[in-house]
């Protein structure tokens, strides 16, 4: 399907990472990988699941950008990547928390990741634009503060509000307010819903209470008949 023009709407920033720039990142920080982190004679991140994944593994390869200067770089060699595949137009989760948590603020991390999205636009001609992502198994009040962070700076790049992390029954339900909050400031709202077994309500909620118009993964409807004519 190279060549075909294509466009790509779910890809998290960090998890954009090669093991290869990831060792060159780690490099550049001194900092110490574990031992297994990497499989397949390092072309893999190694990991036990899908918790492991998105958690231990993600945060370990997120703490190595550490500067706008970084979050160009993995941004401009993925889209000149996606680029080199066809890819017309892509929308990026960035993660303001995981940026804060190396050491970068938010309006600093844009700064890099819009500078890459222009050059990648003049380079190669692929646009792109960003949903900034909210991680549902962190302390509420952390998660208030990005909120807060996301609706006193908006960016013409940012469009959307994610939510992301570890997804359980029913737990998009104690984000509706601040996600509204947030879609009342304009942007608008694409969460993970369904991703893992149990979580149909979740697809649920972000149809009815929150208006989403797109949501990520949704694959548990399949288990609900009515989930998938509310789709439809």
């Amino acid at each position: 399907m190279f060549g075909i023009p294509s466009i790509e709407l779910h890809a998290h920033l960090e998890g954009t990472i090669p093991p290869e720039l990831c060792r060159t990142l780690a490099k550049k920080y001194a900092i110490a990988l574990p031992s297994d982190f990497f499989r397949d004679k390092g072309y893999a991140y190694n990991y036990s699941g899908f918790e492991d994944c998105v958690t231990r593994v993600y945060d370990i390869i997120a703490n190595t950008v550490r500067d706008p200067e970084d979050y160009y770089l993995i941004t401009f060699e993925y889209l000149s990547q996606l680029a080199g595949q066809g890819c017309i137009y892509s929308e990026l989760i960035i993660s303001p928390d995981h940026a804060l948590e190396a050491g970068v603020p938010y309006l600093e991390m844009l700064d890099g990741i819009s500078d890459a999205i222009d050059d990648a636009r003049d380079t190669f001609g692929i646009e792109c634009r960003l949903n900034a992502t909210l991680i549902r198994h962190l302390d509420m009040d952390k998660t208030l503060d990005t909120v807060e962070i996301l609706g006193a700076n908006l960016h013409p790049y940012v469009l959307g509000i994610n939510l992301a992390g570890i997804e359980i029954p029913g737990d998009l339900a104690k984000f509706v307010s601040p996600l509204i909050a947030l879609r009342n400031e304009g942007y608008k709202l694409v969460p993970h819903a369904g991703e893992v077994p149990g979580t149909e309500e979740n697809i649920q909620i972000a149809i009815t209470e929150l208006g989403c118009e797109r949501i990520g993964h949704g694959i548990q409807a399949v288990n609900d008949a009515n989930l998938i004519k509310l789709l439809c």
